[in-house]
């Protein structure tokens, strides 16, 4: 078993063999990303239609046309909703087994898809159109990429979701260097959370939607942050971290944790500054942090402010779901408030918890929801232990890092309880006014590499107090492999729809 032990170590000790290992697992996961984004026709219940047309009118170039306030479907886009968009997620019968794309020979089918264009167009409102921009203006640059290359309208569609591919191979590769530069002697973190970012199941990377660009600009904002405050860095590198940090905001509004977490660290770095004295040094730097940062996001409000006469540009969201925000004391009439109400909010929270982990799209085993929301809640805690034991020790780097991470992960959940109760949601179907909670894990999904690093973290402090840390990697691994061989389990009659991407051909 020692020898066992030594070999693993000079193996991880090896940086040849572990960027081998960490390329293998960006492969690995942009062929699992790749697959599953091909496998899922279009368009999912989680507003993927909306999506798609926000993208296409940034391609278009029309949003930010003065006075743009039109929240019908782009033609073009209600064109691909006819012809390629699935029945299956509305219908467990179908009544018609071949795809709209397949009768498009048909001598009469173009007229009918340009009769049922506009109809189809006024009936689906886009209330995704006034979202923070920066999702949708990458991928309006890649889907005019994608025009240029195919002529294949239903392809294009897909060709967006493939962005996603290269996408989540940034993600798992940047996160590999945030661990290596924050915890370079923790191998389990170091490698585990690449590890399991490389089989991570959630759906929400499947699919078109400003939430899959949320982990990374928030682990950039969390890595740029920390590290200016852990060394001497330049003035280019300070303006950066502020474009980072503003760019949580312009990727989606549920980001305000880490950009409250990461001012929250900038302050504090300030008001250290101003109390050594060191203030003058770094003034130049620090103007140019708060101006990268702050800049883009007043432009942004400020034309939200003067087109729509609101700041977010969140006002007609809510209004098309038919939300009404409630005075200040009717949050308290909210069930979280009474012990009646906790069974529904613990039910819920699991739900929130279960589907950070596999998404919405898609039913695991119970035994697998109950195994992700019973060990992110008890790994969690650990580190809760751990940092408190070792409080007097909280200047030490790691424990500040962890620190950080705990933070943003609690400040997530708070945001999603405030988002609950300060609703009334009227006729909606969820959130509704029968179980007022916001209950899927996409809307934190911004905390994932923080909450990895986290359940890591908490796996290896109880390894450690049952003498068992030495086999954390073991276990991690695990855990990976429960993941990837289920994922394939339950995915299995997506893969043999008639409407997905293999089928196009």
């Amino acid at each position: 078993m020692k020898g066992h032990e030594t070999n693993w170590r000079l193996i991880l000790g090896d940086k040849a063999i572990e960027r081998r290992l960490i390329i293998f697992l960006c492969l690995l996961a942009m062929v699992r990303v790749f697959l599953l984004n091909a496998a899922f026709p279009i368009f999912n219940p989680v507003d993927e239609v909306q999506h798609f047309d926000t993208i296409v009118r940034y391609a278009e170039g029309d949003v930010y046309d003065s006075g743009v306030t039109d929240y019908s479907l782009n033609l073009w886009s209600a064109k691909i909703q006819i012809i390629y968009a699935t029945p299956e997620y509305l219908h467990q019968e179908l009544k018609d087994k071949i795809p709209t794309f397949r009768k498009m020979n048909r001598p009469d089918a173009p007229a009918i898809v340009d009769s049922l264009r506009q109809r189809i167009a006024d009936s689906l409102p886009n209330y995704e159109v006034h979202s923070p921009p920066i999702y949708y203006f990458l991928a309006g640059q890649w889907l005019n990429i994608g025009k240029l290359i195919f002529s294949n309208d239903g392809f294009l569609v897909y060709w967006l979701r493939f962005m996603n591919v290269f996408y989540y191979g940034l993600l798992l590769g940047g996160t590999y260097l945030f661990c290596k530069y924050f915890y370079p002697e923790d191998r389990a973190v170091r490698i585990g959370v690449p590890m399991l970012l490389a089989v991570f199941p959630n759906t929400i990377f499947y699919s078109l939607n400003n939430d899959v660009f949320s982990p990374l600009f928030c682990t950039l904002a969390l890595f740029m942050t920390l590290r200016i405050c852990t060394g001497q860095r330049t003035i280019l590198t300070y303006a950066l971290t502020g474009l980072a940090i503003a760019s949580t905001l312009l990727v989606k509004l549920t980001n305000m944790p880490t950009f409250f977490v990461c001012t929250a660290i900038i302050a504090v770095f300030t008001y250290r500054l101003i109390s050594t004295k060191d203030i003058a040094a770094k003034s130049q730097n620090l103007v140019a942090l708060f101006t990268a940062m702050l800049a883009p996001l007043l432009l942004w409000m400020g034309w939200n402010l003067t087109v729509l006469g609101d700041l977010l540009g969140t006002e007609d969201k809510v209004r098309f779901l038919g939300w009404t925000r409630k005075p200040l004391l009717a949050w308290f009439g909210h069930p979280i408030f009474s012990i009646s109400g906790w069974k529904s909010a613990a039910e819920n929270f699991h739900m929130l918890i279960y589907t950070l982990w596999r998404g919405d799209l898609v039913n695991w085993p119970d035994s697998l929801d109950a195994f992700f929301t019973i060990s992110s809640v008890v790994f969690v805690i650990a580190v809760c232990a751990r940092l408190y034991s070792t409080r007097g020790r909280i200047s030490s780097q790691k424990s500040l890092f962890s620190a950080a991470c705990l933070a943003i992960c609690i400040l997530y959940i708070a945001f999603i309880v405030i988002s609950s109760i300060q609703f009334d949601f009227g006729k909606c179907f969820s959130p509704s006014q029968a179980n007022p909670y916001f209950n899927k894990g996409r809307l934190i999904i911004g905390c994932l590499v923080p909450f990895l690093i986290i359940y890591i973290e908490g796996l290896e402090y109880i390894l450690s107090l049952l003498k068992l840390k030495k086999y954390s990697l073991h276990f991690i691994g695990i855990i990976c492999l429960i993941i990837l061989i289920a994922t394939p389990i339950v995915t299995r009659q997506t893969f043999s729809s008639q409407w997905n991407w293999f089928h196009y051909f």
